[in-house]
């Protein structure tokens, strides 16, 4: 037994991380105006995750310069709204962030 179930035991434990530690989400979204912001994904069978991934690399580009709001702009249902979903998404984050530094001090 120990020849045929010992790679999957080790497996097992080595998997088992993922969904034993929470990961932390990048960008804290519990306010009311969230509630507002309808995205768009590029099919039906796009997952959560790789939606997500893709979302957040829109926000960060379009922070750094706003020549990169393309990319943040084709996730929403109105576009127009892209200085707005930005402006919530970063300040919540970056609130958070500073409470946090404080509280650990």
């Amino acid at each position: 037994m120990i020849e045929t179930q010992l790679m999957n035991g080790v497996i097992v434990i080595l998997s088992s991380r993922a969904f034993t530690v929470p990961v932390k989400p990048k960008f804290n979204l519990k306010q009311a105006d969230v509630t507002g912001i309808c995205f768009r994904r590029a099919s039906f069978w796009q997952a959560n995750g790789s939606f997500a991934l893709l979302y957040g690399n829109a926000l960060l580009q379009c922070s750094r310069s706003k020549q990169f709001r393309r990319r943040l702009m084709d996730k929403l249902e109105q576009p127009n709204d892209w200085e707005h979903v930005l402006q919530i998404c970063l300040q919540e984050s970056t609130t958070t962030s500073k409470s946090e530094a404080v509280g650990s001090v």
